[in-house]
């Protein structure tokens, strides 16, 4: 089996769990990315500016200009705009630095193909599943690009956005047709605003991010931290969750705290020091979906999280693999009584058994369905469910 991914330039964490994930099922061989994304490979890139001094990125015989201004949705039609684009060219371009784009991850391996390599895999009819890996624009413009040149014939197309918001982009399922959409912020009984763009009949599923690590469970009663709340992003609400930790662990002067705000490690030592904590802090910011919540599961420790997601294909569950508190979803915190943040807070800390019962049961349930290729397994899954047959 072989599948392309049609890839976004810019970094999305998400999009590089499922290509990562692709290469793990499949093998890397059977995995082709269009167009190449080399910070996936640990190698750094740019990508053009979509707007400049108030114009707009265009192809105008065979050579990118800026021009008048245009909406978003004429840019990622035009199906010529990112191959004509060259950073040697002194057009304005944002670098990619190498970070894959996950810092601390390693090269996944997938072979690169030209463009007329992939143009003729996929004239042989190699690939099973496109995967427009995102609802963004170079990804988009290479499908339109395809969909001009094969028409009907190309394999069957699935979505996966990544994105932090909830709404569902029904703007790109209606000129792509995918079998299936993907979504990562699909809430637990919804959000106010997932309809704002309408509603369609498209089968919807439901994909947060997944795992990448694999740390060794560290015993229990050998765990050096019994609450960890360390965040490296520095906005209001996650300074209040600091200080308020820090005020609710006053009850308990035996317990082992560890509390700061702003990269105070590196990722190494941060992984590590997940392992060796019994409660881990988490608070989801600005989007619904945290690395750390999975980083810290697949440590072993066990969370305290507004984490609110469906979660495929085994739930994960409040109150049965983590603790949970309701957030008001305010950036700025304005509304945030942590009432509901205490309460838990002191019962994880109190019931030690409990508390370590959760962390186990989410540590197996991460390896077991929440892994890199586990979501990429399901994405196939669920295609073929739809669709009646096998890919």
């Amino acid at each position: 089996m072989k599948v392309l991914l049609l890839e976004t330039l810019g970094a999305d964490y998400g999009a590089y769990f499922l290509t990562r994930g692709f290469a793990k099922l499949l093998g890397a061989e059977n995995v082709r990315m269009w167009p190449y994304k080399r910070t996936n490979e640990g190698q750094p890139d740019s990508y053009p500016e979509r707007y400049f001094n108030g114009r707009s990125l265009r192809v105008v015989g065979g050579q990118v200009v800026y021009t008048e201004p245009y909406s978003g949705s004429e840019l990622w039609a035009d199906p010529a705009l990112w191959r004509f684009w060259k950073p040697e060219k002194n057009l304005p371009s944002a670098r990619l630095p190498n970070d894959m784009p996950v810092r601390h991850a390693t090269p996944i391996g997938i072979p690169e193909s030209s463009d007329e390599e992939i143009f003729a895999m996929l004239g042989r009819r190699e690939f099973n599943l496109i995967v427009l890996n995102a609802c963004r624009w170079h990804g988009s413009a290479a499908l339109h690009e395809l969909r001009a040149v094969f028409g009907q014939h190309l394999p069957p197309v699935v979505i996966a956005d990544h994105d932090d918001y909830t709404q569902r982009r029904w703007d790109f399922a209606d000129v792509f047709k995918p079998v299936a959409y993907f979504k990562r912020s699909m809430l637990v009984g919804g959000h106010r605003s997932e309809f704002d763009m309408g509603q369609r009949d498209y089968p919807v599923r439901p994909m947060p991010f997944s795992s990448m690590w694999e740390i060794d469970w560290v015993p229990w009663e050998e765990r050096e931290v019994d609450v960890f709340c360390v965040f490296g992003a520095t906005q209001v609400m996650r300074r209040r969750f600091k200080d308020v930790t820090l005020e609710v662990m006053q009850k308990f002067p035996d317990k082992r705290v560890m509390a700061a705000v702003g990269h105070p490690m590196g990722h190494a030592e941060y992984l590590k020091m997940l392992s060796k904590a019994k409660i881990v802090v988490d608070q989801q910011s600005f989007g619904t979906d945290t690395l750390r919540f999975w980083e810290a599961s697949s440590a072993g420790a066990c969370l305290l999280s507004d984490f609110n997601l469906c979660t495929p294909p085994e739930e994960v569950k409040p109150g049965t693999h983590y603790y949970k508190f309701d957030n008001d979803l305010s950036p700025n915190g304005d509304q945030q009584n942590f009432v509901a943040f205490r309460r838990e807070l002191e019962r994880a800390v109190t019931d030690d058994a409990e508390t370590h019962a959760r962390a186990r049961r989410l540590y197996d349930a991460v390896r077991r369905d929440h892994t890199n290729a586990a979501r990429a397994a399901y994405v196939i899954s669920e295609t073929e469910k739809i669709l009646g047959r096998k890919l």
